[in-house]
């Protein structure tokens, strides 16, 4: 597992500048808002979305391990919005708990689209920064979500790799380069 969080957290970058980390061609997305995106081959599913519990009111990408389409008790969920706040939560019958918060330095609408996407598709939120990738790491595919500028990541700004088996918050340090901030693996 520490091999899988460490090639994720290695890739990250990388995913700001090209749909690496597969042979496979991918498709270009634009999501609006409350869209779904289901990532192939794994048990996470991403929504755009107006925060209702986590970072409420902010307009975010969200992505969840789920079983029987609800979140799995005891699995990792990350957050970024539009702005660049980021958070990390439990899952529990009770609700989500916060294990990681961050907001940036400098700071409920109609049912949208789903989609199932696969190793090397992109994804954009309309009329924002936010972008996603699907990469794969020892033949898992995960899900990386980060805010974007010109010339890469923006820097300082938090980004999330997300798949079955690890959770991770990055920081971006330059527009190529990021570190890890927080790594968690799933149950």
């Amino acid at each position: 597992m520490k091999h899988m969080t460490a090639a994720a957290a290695a890739l990250i970058a990388f995913t700001v500048f090209a749909a690496g980390g597969s042979a496979r061609a991918g498709k270009t997305i634009t999501l609006g808002l409350n869209d779904t995106i289901a990532v192939a081959r794994t048990n996470v599913l991403c929504q755009t979305q107006v925060g209702k519990t986590l970072l409420k009111g902010k307009t975010l990408v969200a992505c969840y391990v789920v079983h029987g389409g609800k979140a799995v008790a005891g699995s990792y969920a990350a957050a970024l919005t539009t702005d660049g706040e980021i958070a990390l939560a439990k899952a529990s019958a009770s609700g989500p708990s916060i294990v990681f918060h961050r907001k940036p330095a400098a700071l409920g609408a109609a049912p949208g689209k789903s989609y199932t996407v696969r190793a090397g598709d992109e994804l954009h939120l309309a009329k924002s920064n936010l972008a996603c990738t699907v990469q794969t790491t020892a033949g898992q595919p995960y899900i990386s979500c980060f805010r974007v500028s010109g010339t890469g990541g923006v820097p300082k700004s938090y980004t999330f790799a997300f798949g079955d088996r690890f959770a991770i918050v990055l920081q971006f340090t330059t527009p190529k380069a990021t570190k890890v901030v927080i790594k968690k693996v799933q149950p």
